[in-house]
């Protein structure tokens, strides 16, 4: 076996070892030596699987030598007591199989003991199971009050056999004491019962129309092993009874008035009522009456709470009813207190958190607020204290100490009443988001990026990221690879070593941590087996809106990305349509082995209206099984005008640039001959200029003022010329 070889098979077994609670290992001078069991617990006709590798630390090969393994039976206090089996394996890593029914084990705490002798090194590892008998057991219940003639059951069958088939069931009715006879018999393939994973099956029965007090026994069957259960036939009774009280909630002090009633006839005969009441798990008063009222004073003592009535019935020494019962509450309800909490996230030591007291009461106005802080580690209490507050309002500090979560009880008091409230905060300091940039994967050597957005408010400045990668293989990991960097981006590089390269998904879960912050993010990656399709619009619409016409033709250009699979189909079949119109449907046969991309052409129909429309793909094997399919979507204008792409001879984009330097080149013009176009420009020089005088008006009379001596204008420059509305 080659070297690298050996090194993966190694790695295969140690990380399946590092995810398994049931596993063991041993090592001299970088020599080591794991194996694990996939479970702690067997039947006694399961066959117990260990998995093994003996490997070099530093370069990872596996490591040839000579394997034993042995069996004991332990006691639950540890000594081994007797040696059940025995054996040998000679290869560094693989799975060792040992049917228990072989060695006739009994149910029992046994221990498997393998070592590896490498170049005269003894590795030894200890791996303890348990062994139990198939058990089964089975209850009847009856889906009405009794069991009742015509009336059904339902067998709750339960058993240690997960995954085991129910059957025979056979139903027995009593002739004469103790001589039974069989009225119906269910074969397992008739009953179609699985013991389900959490133990348990269920099956319903029609009981016969026997008289009252006929006995039925049912046999029940799994894997070999049998459970019986008796009931009786009883009468239908014509009732049903149940406790009536005078209120729903009492003060203490007051007489509970309760009394036995009946829906339908009530029973005849001598009726004797056993009376119980119930305070916090205790009774504290008992009576036999042979009334069915019940008039009791509720002690002053008893806080609030629900007080308990219990009421057996029986027609002289016969039991008709038991337990039959109902609660009241006892207490004064002096309103309700609203605790609202701004948030109900902290971040850490020293966040502030304001909380709002919202009181509903007509009998407490004035209350004096008791805030019990209590702080927990996951779920242990690690730190705890009480403010008092007048307020209505109550700013919260974080405590000093690890905490993932606070408890915040509030307590309004005042004159004795109290009524209280309580909230939930639980530590968050913000969240990691693990995006991929695809969600799949389909080739060994395939390349993946991960990113990771981390959101914290600002309490994370510079985290370090640890990225898990995590390989599947059948539902079981097989790989795990890891890496610490401060970079937001991470590439996955599908394995291309057997078996790694078959994974069937990647787990990649991300830890961001800076000081005493931690957040964490998670995303898997799943292979597809199947080819992926894509198709993508090659045509260019001559529109300026980039819509089509009816009648046109487009083409679609295709791929197919291949998957590494062991089977994968040579031959496809594509068949495509227009708006998924069976009359527009065109096939395609694909070759893979010639190419995986192409085109295609369709023809947009002519009656098409205007408006949204797709070209829809779908790829099929060519024995006619579903794999992918994909759509391109379009726009198609039934009457086109200004859209159209040709305007006066021109494309439209030529015909939009010609127009739009028509534009600019009249505006330049108009811009330099504007003066020309306004008026007659003036020779004579500024200041030897005359006002103007609006035509038709004389001008008032004004006073004369001598002008500040001013220096000459000078005379224009270059010969230039100032027309009159520049003045």
């Amino acid at each position: 076996m080659k070297a690298t070889t050996m090194a993966v098979m190694a790695i295969l077994v140690m990380s399946t070892i590092a995810f398994s609670a049931y596993g063991a290992s041993d090592e001299i001078d970088g020599k080591r030596f794991e194996a694990y069991l996939e479970k702690d617990y067997y039947l006694t006709n399961e066959v117990l699987k260990a998995y093994y590798a003996a490997y070099n630390t530093t370069t990872g090969e596996l490591l040839s030598g000579a394997g034993h393994w042995e069996i004991w039976e332990t006691l639950w206090w540890g000594p081994w007591d007797t040696m059940v089996a025995e054996g040998n394996f000679t290869s560094p890593s693989g799975v060792l199989q040992i049917s228990l029914s072989t060695y006739n084990m009994t149910a029992g705490r046994y221990v498997l003991y393998m070592t590896y002798n490498v170049s005269g090194d003894v590795l030894e590892v200890s791996l303890y199971f348990d062994v139990d008998d198939i058990w089964v057991n089975v209850n009847v219940y009856s889906m009405e009050d009794g069991y009742y003639p015509n009336s059904y059951v339902m067998l709750d069958i339960y058993s240690n056999a997960i995954g085991a088939n129910v059957g025979p069931i056979t139903v027995y009715v009593e002739d004469a004491p103790d001589q039974w006879r069989d009225i119906a018999m269910y074969s397992s393939g008739d009953l179609n019962l699985v013991i389900s994973s959490n133990g348990h099956a269920k099956w319903y029965y029609r009981l016969p129309n026997y008289d009252p007090g006929t006995r039925i026994m049912f046999r029940v069957e799994v894997k070999g092993y049998q459970t019986e259960e008796i009931i009786t036939m009883e009468e239908k009774v014509q009732y049903i009874l149940y406790l009536s009280t005078d209120k729903d909630s009492y003060a203490p002090g007051d007489t509970l008035n309760v009394e036995v009633k009946a829906e339908g006839t009530y029973p005849s005969g001598n009726l004797i009522y056993h009376w119980r009441i119930r305070w916090g798990g205790d009774t504290i008063y008992y009576t036999v009456s042979s009334s069915n009222t019940l008039s009791y004073k509720i002690p002053t003592w008893v806080s609030s709470g629900w007080l308990t009535i219990l009421v057996d019935i029986y027609d002289g020494d016969k039991l008709i009813k038991d337990d039959l019962q109902t609660s009241v509450w006892v207490g004064v309800d002096y309103g309700d207190l609203y605790v609202i909490p701004e948030k109900d996230t902290f971040t850490g030591p020293g966040d502030r958190i304001t909380l709002w007291f919202i009181l509903d009461s007509e009998y407490i106005h004035n209350p004096m607020y008791l805030v019990t802080v209590e702080a927990y580690r996951d779920y242990t209490s690690i730190w705890s204290t009480t403010y008092e507050t007048s307020d209505s309002t109550y700013t919260l500090t974080v405590p000093q100490v690890n905490a993932t979560s606070l408890w915040v009880s509030v307590l309004a008091v005042e004159g004795g009443k109290t009524i209280s409230d309580s909230v939930y905060l639980s530590k968050s300091v913000g969240t990691l988001n693990v995006i991929p940039e695809k969600n799949y994967f389909m080739r060994s050597g395939e390349t993946i990026n991960v990113d990771v957005i981390l959101d914290t408010n600002g309490l994370m400045t510079n985290p370090t990221y640890n990225y898990t990668v995590t390989y599947y293989l059948n539902g079981a990991p097989v790989r795990k690879e890891s890496v610490e960097t401060t970079a937001t981006t991470y590439t996955i590089v599908v394995p291309t070593e057997e078996p790694y390269k078959w994974a069937d998904r990647i787990a990649v879960n991300v830890v961001a941590e800076e000081g005493d912050y931690k957040v964490s993010g998670s995303t898997v990656i799943y292979r597809m087996t199947t080819p992926r399709f894509s198709a993508r619009l090659l045509t260019e619409s001559d529109m300026i809106n980039d819509v089509f016409v009816p009648g046109q033709t487009i083409t679609i250009m295709y791929e197919l990305e291949l998957p590494e699979t062991r089977d994968l189909d040579d031959v496809y079949l594509l068949y495509y349509s227009f708006d998924g119109d069976s009359d527009t449907e065109h096939m395609k046969v694909i070759n893979v082995n010639e190419a995986t991309t192409g085109t295609v052409q369709i023809t947009i129909p002519e009656d098409t209206v205007t408006g949204g429309h797709y070209v829809y793909f779908e790829l099929y094997s060519a024995d006619g099984r579903y794999i992918s399919s994909d759509m391109v979507v379009l726009s198609v204008d039934s009457t086109p005008q200004w859209s159209q792409g040709v305007i006066a001879g021109m494309s439209a984009d030529m015909f939009l640039l010609t127009v739009l330097v028509a534009v600019i080149l009249v505006l330049i013009a108009f811009n330099t001959f504007r003066p020309y176009l306004t008026g007659r420009a003036s020779t004579r020089p500024a200041k030897e200029r005359a006002p103007k005088i609006p035509r038709g008006k004389k001008m008032a009379p004004q006073e004369f003022e001598k002008p500040e001596e001013q220096p000459p204008t000078p005379p224009p420059s270059g010969g230039e010329e100032l027309m009159e509305d520049e003045l």
